[in-house]
């Protein structure tokens, strides 16, 4: 069987595994998935209609460590890989699981082919077969949902992790705790990674171990390490999973925007240095990447709007409209009038 990471030679183009890569392919992959992503964080902000980051946890999730954890799984394109849930629109997970830029900027400009057309709150799509699974609800939602999913392929014997990024935001909702606390109880595989917040004044996990002893999990803390060696502690943390230890907390803690893709650059030097990869193909990695995007935004800018009335089929559904009570008349709080009661103004 491929060790963890080893099982995707194409990342971020959609194509499914062929065979088990070597280091210097994985590297070389993690590096071409690092540099789209990169790019696609770039540009998704200057896309007309889109809200700028931070956007539901978009900015907090988009950084080279991402790619690497992803990267540390076991990814496969026939539904027998590890689990993701990659958080709301961050790019890294998703490409390293075999999603790709045309597909991602598709979803999160209300074009996607998914069941909601990218018109979904969670602002992803599930892919059974990719391992994809996607983001919906407020934070803390997904840990619950990832914990029954790693306790799912626990109880089949199959030797799948579940991994979820959330928010920094997540661990003050209820939620959040009882995933974590769940998955702790049953020993199921599940590999939790906390962003930092995204917000100023957003909340943090007070400090490293709080939740970890509480719910007795292992806990990793993750800076500015470099990118070969966290994909390292990531593979050792899943083994750890898989061999009935438990969930894994991975915290993240906050790099300066410079800092955010640093890690891509070192892991290039370090290839360099050590005769990993050769120099063309390095100096060639990020140029096609930004090249591939740019195709994927040309042609995304080619295609239609959604139409109006399709994109708002989800609310008009027929049912009675209250809208908050800052908007009734009079504005008193509890105030429940019906936004158009019998024999008002639409009849």
């Amino acid at each position: 069987m491929p060790t963890a990471g080893e099982s995707v030679g194409n990342a971020g183009n959609g194509q499914a595994p062929t065979a088990p890569t070597n280091g210097a392919t994985r590297l070389e992959d993690l590096l071409f998935c690092g540099f789209q992503t990169k790019t696609l964080a770039i540009a998704v902000t200057d896309l007309d209609g889109t809200p700028p980051p931070p956007w539901t946890g978009f900015g907090s999730l988009s950084d080279a460590r991402t790619v690497a954890i992803a990267f540390a799984m076991e990814r496969r394109g026939d539904g027998s890989g590890d689990l993701c849930c990659p958080g709301p629109a961050a790019p890294g997970p998703i490409l390293a699981f075999g999603g790709t830029p045309l597909e991602f900027l598709r979803h999160v400009t209300g074009r996607g082919t998914g069941p909601n057309n990218g018109r979904g709150g969670g602002l992803s799509w599930s892919d059974r077969r990719r391992g994809l699974v996607a983001a919906a609800g407020p934070p803390g939602t997904m840990t619950q949902v990832m914990a029954g999913a790693a306790m799912a392929v626990q109880h089949r014997r199959e030797p799948r992790a579940a991994l979820v990024f959330e928010s920094g935001r997540a661990a003050d909702s209820g939620g959040w705790h009882e995933g974590l606390n769940l998955a702790a109880s049953q020993h199921a595989p599940l590999i939790l990674v906390m962003a930092p917040p995204s917000t100023p004044g957003g909340q943090d996990l007070p400090h490293r171990g709080t939740p970890a002893d509480a719910y007795g999990v292992e806990c990793l803390t993750v800076h500015d390490e470099p990118l070969g060696e966290l994909l390292d502690r990531v593979g050792e943390a899943r083994s750890h999973a898989l061999g009935s230890g438990g969930p894994v907390l991975i915290r993240l803690l906050p790099l300066d925007p410079e800092e955010q893709w640093a890690g891509l650059d070192g892991l290039v030097d370090e290839c360099r240095d050590k005769g990993l990869i050769p120099e063309p193909v390095l100096d060639e990695l990020p140029i096609r990447a930004e090249r591939d995007v740019n195709h994927a935004l040309r042609r995304l800018e080619r295609e239609p709007l959604p139409d109006p009335a399709e994109a708002l089929a989800p609310v008009l559904d027929g049912a009675l409209r209250v809208p908050p009570w800052t908007r009734q008349d009079p504005p008193v709080p509890g105030n429940r009038t019906p936004l158009n009661p019998p024999g008002g103004i639409l009849g």
